[in-house]
């Protein structure tokens, strides 16, 4: 199931960092400022070198854009006299200016600016990527996907590429199986077994034996009259350990037999192995070449492919159905273009709230605080909640097969989503997120809607 040895790097200029002294809370602070790139890359790899790097530019040019905006943009728009008093929040927008002004030059040139300005920084950091460096022996594994499950024996795969290509030696055939439930079991054990640790320390230090109460109730600090009794916690932990060491053994020769048709296929030469990867690729060269097993193990329908790293593959999720894949990417991503689509950016929704009777309700609670401070705390609130629903709806349902494409993704979709934040849905907002917020909120009758 794993192949290739990958403890060596070549990045020894940094020792590996001692994560216990990060410990605590706010400790990330300090992290962030000590912690260097070849320590990241011995922890996680050169996929997140990459996304800290791009997130790196986007805060540049977000500031970039802000400092000028703030600036330039905010006196000019503040100049003009179209909407109202100046605690207004429409008085800091181009709505602010008349039609007939010549200050409006001023956004159609900045806005040439920033476009100039997010090539010029999106090239530099294309320019600058870090290179991925793999091992020949990376190279020479290949990953086939489609193999029949009543034929997945290493003797018949060694048979195909060996009649198939003469001249290519196969040294290794691995199949991978499905481990989900025996990762999720052996990461309850060590859970298990460092609570016990922990346990075990606080005895020693205290002098007192730990105890807790089993169970939800434990969890939710629930008093004596509403869960079970306590236990001691380092007996507790060290049967539940025992307990789940036991399933573990038992799930892993379930999982043996639970065969999934995928196999890593080590050749001997990477020359070799882009010469299967090339006849493979049918759309290019025509069917693949066959032998007197391709019948049997079907091997004109395989995908075939180099095989990533083996700590890159999410083992977990090779199990999954195309069906269910298919169905989560789509369900995901439907439902965030219908979150970003309806409350595009925080500006529209304040401007869209501005022409609502929320005004009137918060300042009947006569607090200077909440009147003051609530356009910025939503202004924060959905700047900062957006762009998480884009990364955790990609890492709790999409069930990509390796870190490497989930990084990916999760760097696409947020770039597609600033686009549609800052430039595309801002100009649909005065048309859809307004008609809706005014639906919603206001008290008016017969609201027409408006869909743009």
């Amino acid at each position: 199931m794993f192949f290739g040895d990958h403890s060596k790097t070549n990045d020894d200029d940094d020792s590996e960092p001692h994560y216990e002294d990060y410990a605590g809370f706010c400790s990330w602070i300090r992290a962030v400022f000590t912690i260097t790139d070849n320590q990241i890359r011995r922890k996680s790899g050169v996929d997140a070198i990459q996304y800290l790097q791009f997130q790196r530019y986007l805060i540049g040019l977000v500031v970039i854009i802000c400092v000028l905006s703030i600036g330039v943009i905010l006196p000019v728009n503040f100049s003009g006299d179209q909407e109202g008093g100046k605690q207004n929040f429409g008085h800091t927008t181009i709505s602010n200016l008349p039609t007939d002004s010549k200050a409006l030059w001023v956004h159609t040139f900045f806005a040439m600016i920033y476009f100039v300005i997010a090539i010029i920084a999106l090239r530099h950091f294309k320019q600058h990527l870090p290179n991925r460096e793999e091992p020949s022996h990376i190279s020479r594994t290949l990953f086939v996907i489609g193999i029949p499950l009543e034929r997945t024996e290493p003797a018949l795969i060694r048979q195909h590429f060996q009649e198939a290509y003469p001249d290519v030696e196969v040294t290794d055939v691995q199949f991978a199986y499905d481990i989900s439930r025996l990762q999720y079991l052996d990461q309850a054990r060590k859970d298990a077994q460092a609570n016990r640790i922990a346990c075990e320390s606080m005895q020693q230090s205290s002098g007192v034996a730990p105890t807790l109460r089993p169970g939800l109730c434990g969890q939710i600090g629930c008093h004596d009259c509403c869960g079970g009794p306590k236990v001691d916690a380092i007996e507790y932990y060290s049967r539940q350990a025992d307990h789940l060491a036991s399933a573990v053994m038992t799930e892993k020769q379930s999982a043996l037999q639970s065969n999934l048709g995928m196999a890593f296929v080590t050749v001997s030469t990477v020359e070799a192995g882009a010469r299967i990867v090339s006849d493979y690729a049918t759309l290019k060269t025509g069917p693949p070449t066959v032998s007197s097993v391709s019948r049997t193990v079907h091997s004109t329908t395989w995908t075939v492919d180099y095989a990533p790293w083996p700590d890159d593959i999410i083992w977990q999720n090779l199990s999954v159905s195309n069906l269910k894949w298919w169905v989560s990417v789509i369900t995901v991503n439907i439902c965030l273009f219908l979150v970003l689509f309806f409350l595009t950016t925080p500006s529209v929704i304040l401007t869209s709230l501005d022409s609502t009777n929320y005004k009137n309700a918060i300042d009947n609670l006569n607090s200077a605080v909440i009147s003051q401070f609530l356009p910025t705390l939503l202004l924060l609130m959905f700047a900062a909640l957006l762009p998480q629903l884009v990364i955790y709806s990609s890492y709790y349902f999409e069930y990509h097969w390796t870190r490497t494409t989930l990084n990916h993704v999760i760097m696409r979709k947020t770039y597609v989503f600033l686009m549609l934040m800052l430039l595309i849905l801002p100009s649909l907002g005065l048309a859809s997120a307004q008609a809706l917020f005014e639906y919603t909120l206001s008290d008016q009758e017969n609201i027409k809607m408006r869909w743009g």
